[in-house]
């Protein structure tokens, strides 16, 4: 089965490190706006999509790591959010499928 695969996958690898500082709730629209205008910027992606991980909107995360996967220049770390999203969502081959990559790309396997 894929979520005990993934259960497993994610025991052993070497996570990035996401945002552990607290981000006011109030200052999230701005950062949003801020990402909107400069959507290259893989750096705002990665601090917005780890808010949205940590504070369990997968969702929402998805919204930041899809269009970066598909432009075909995600770096490991968009991939780790993606995956994880996915697997909080229940898409364990999706997941799967993003951790494989994330694992590819940081050079893990």
């Amino acid at each position: 089965r894929f979520e005990d695969a993934i259960m497993h996958l994610r025991e052993g690898l070497i996570a990035p490190q996401l945002i552990t500082e607290q981000v006011d709730p109030d200052k999230i629209p701005h950062f949003e706006r801020d990402y909107a205008a400069t959507r290259s910027d893989i750096a705002k992606a990665y601090n917005l999509g780890s808010y949205y991980l940590l504070n369990q909107r997968h969702v929402t995360a998805l919204t930041i790591t899809q269009p970066i996967i598909n432009s075909g220049k995600a770096p490991a770390q968009i991939y780790y959010l993606h995956a994880e999203s996915l697997y909080q969502l229940g898409d364990f081959i999706g997941s799967w499928a993003a951790y494989v990559r994330y694992l590819a790309i940081s050079r893990q396997i």
